[in-house]
């Protein structure tokens, strides 16, 4: 099973009341070794944000740490930095307590979540008038709507949300 779709069946089962201390060890084992990379991060924010009520505590403790303190590489392109973006500016909105010095990034929660809104907004902006840079491909759909519908459904902030439900 691939990690960047398992998170997400992980979390339909986790809706659909289909778990049990087995599929609890199997998350805790997947996060033992974390990806660093974007196609790890935005499918578990949105595991964590589908799941969370019904979640272990020590597997959301441990989702958090992944998702604030484990170094992750933004990408290079644009698909990469939508995905990588998402998952940050979620992470910052669920955890928003969070001291700079436990962020990977070493900067305060406020700065990581203004650099992520700006960018989603700039690309958001920049695909509504000039299109996208890399979209040339159906199988790039699920890299731009997951996060997309992610945000419209768990972003706090009210201009994030409404222009994820617009894209």
């Amino acid at each position: 099973e691939g990690r960047f779709t398992g998170w997400f069946r992980a979390a339909a089962a986790v809706r659909g009341g289909d778990v049990d201390e087995a599929f609890w060890a199997q998350a805790r084992t997947a996060l033992e070794q974390p990806s660093h990379s974007m196609f790890f991060t935005m499918p578990l924010i949105g595991f964590y944000l589908h799941g969370r009520d019904a979640m272990p505590a020590d597997v959301a403790d441990r989702i958090r740490e992944v998702l604030t303190e484990v170094s992750v590489y933004r990408g290079d392109t644009e698909n990469h930095w939508v995905m990588h973006y998402a998952a940050l500016l979620l992470a910052a909105e669920t955890w928003p307590e969070t001291p700079a010095s436990r962020w990977y990034a070493g900067r305060t929660t406020q700065e990581l979540f203004d650099e992520a809104k700006g960018w989603l907004l700039h690309w958001a902006r920049l695909s509504a008038t000039r299109g996208q840079g890399e979209f040339d491909s159906p199988n790039y759909l699920f890299m731009y709507t997951t996060p997309m519908f992610l945000l419209h459904d768990f972003a706090r902030d009210p201009e994030v949300r409404q222009v994820a439900g617009m894209m």
